[in-house]
């Protein structure tokens, strides 16, 4: 069991009563809501009189207790803090995992696309990547898909993971072992899903240089050249008609049922270069997620198009989206209750093969000769540009 890392609350608390002085507010209630039983009086302490809090006039910090937090829509997280509260710390891990921290500031922040100043959270880069993801040691019992989903010890000694002289994170398909026909075959690839989960009040940043090609923010088949959003849910979350968005709708019903009969909204990205080669030959691109009480909302940027916001960013700064334009898509509250319908989300990486969609013989024949299994058979030479490569992604 982890203990608090009380240096990493110190610099979370410390961008926070900084913006809360560059908003010139006062008098704020600043409530730590903990999950599990975990009894933060001595932090609460720790943190007042370590951080400089008396700097910000009427700062008040109180300490709450909640095990149903991780369900619980926003509105609640503020009832929690005692309603008055203009901002909420939210620790949603019994070890205290303060990377997980979650920052709620509805008198700072501007709830709806396109406008609000967000504060750091975590950002995953460099050496240590891969430090904060589980990996899926299993088959793709997910998609049904041709592939072995390997251990972080495999995945390592294979070099299906690894991190470049550029110091981008490598995610790759196995390209080096062959695979002989047989009744059942597969290839080896990697699917990592994040320890820490990410709410509504989040706003999520992904740099890319190379996607695979020959969440989901990014989903795309085998040689397609566009990028497909999509949201997954329960019955009764649509898209509405005539929204505002870049992208083109192709399904609004979000439903995906146990039977498969159905598989989620999606939107097609309209620019150029979302995916494939002229993703890779743009230099890559920027993704991002913003998961608000008023919609849920993507973008893509191709490399040259990234707006100052972010290409100006650092792991430290805050993000003003304010210059981020009009959405790839958009699915407002007024068809999708946001809070009802998405929990606290998880990110996951992953590349597959064949499977449910991919592998649909009339999805295959779109892009690609032969059959999906034809593929995989074989030295894996075939797979060198099925790839990811990441500068960082950085959560806010």
């Amino acid at each position: 069991m982890r203990g608090c890392d009380t240096r990493e609350v110190e610099r979370s608390l410390r961008n926070v009563l900084r913006g809360i002085l560059d908003a010139g507010l006062s008098n704020i209630s600043l409530s730590v809501v903990s999950w599990r039983h975990v009894f933060l009086g001595d932090l609460a302490s720790y943190l007042y009189h370590s951080t400089s809090a008396s700097l910000v006039p009427g700062l008040a910090i109180t300490v709450s207790d909640t095990h149903h937090v991780p369900r619980a829509p926003i509105a609640r997280l503020h009832s929690i803090a005692g309603g008055s509260a203009a901002l909420v710390l939210f620790l949603p891990h019994w070890h205290c995992m303060l990377s997980t921290l979650l920052i709620f500031l509805p008198l700072i922040f501007c709830s709806g696309v396109g406008a609000g100043i967000y504060y750091p959270v975590r950002e995953y880069s460099g050496a240590t990547f891969f430090d904060a993801w589980t990996f899926y040691d299993n088959i793709d019992d997910t998609n049904w898909a041709n592939v072995t989903f390997v251990g972080e010890a495999t995945a390592n000694s294979t070099h299906l993971v690894s991190v470049n002289s550029a110091g981008n994170a490598i995610i790759r398909v196995d390209d080096t072992h062959t695979v002989v026909s047989a009744t059942l075959i597969h290839r080896n690839l990697v699917r990592i899903t994040t320890a820490a989960t990410y709410v509504v009040g989040s706003v999520i940043v992904v740099d890319f240089v190379h996607l695979r090609f020959g969440l989901d923010i990014i989903e795309g088949i085998n040689l397609s050249s566009a990028n497909q959003f999509s949201l997954h849910t329960s019955p009764g979350c649509t898209q509405p008609t005539n929204i505002t968005q870049t992208g083109k709708t192709k399904v609004s019903n979000c439903l995906q049922d146990a039977d498969l009969n159905a598989f989620g909204c999606t939107t097609e990205e309209a620019k150029p270069n979302s995916f494939g080669e002229g993703f890779a030959s743009a230099g890559g691109g920027v993704y991002a997620l913003q998961m608000d009480v008023s919609g849920i909302y993507m973008w893509f940027w191709s490399r040259p198009d990234i707006p100052n916001s972010i290409s100006g960013s650092s792991a430290s700064s805050t993000l003003d989206i304010s210059d981020w334009g009009t959405p790839s898509t958009a699915y407002p509250a007024t068809t999708c209750n946001i809070t009802e319908f998405f929990q606290p989300q998880q990110m996951i990486l992953d590349i597959t093969l064949c499977g449910l969609w991919a592998g649909v013989p009339a999805n295959y024949a779109e892009t690609c000769p032969g059959t999906c299994l034809d593929n995989i058979i074989g030295n894996g030479s075939n797979y060198a540009n099925a790839y990811f490569e990441i500068p960082h992604i950085r959560m806010y």
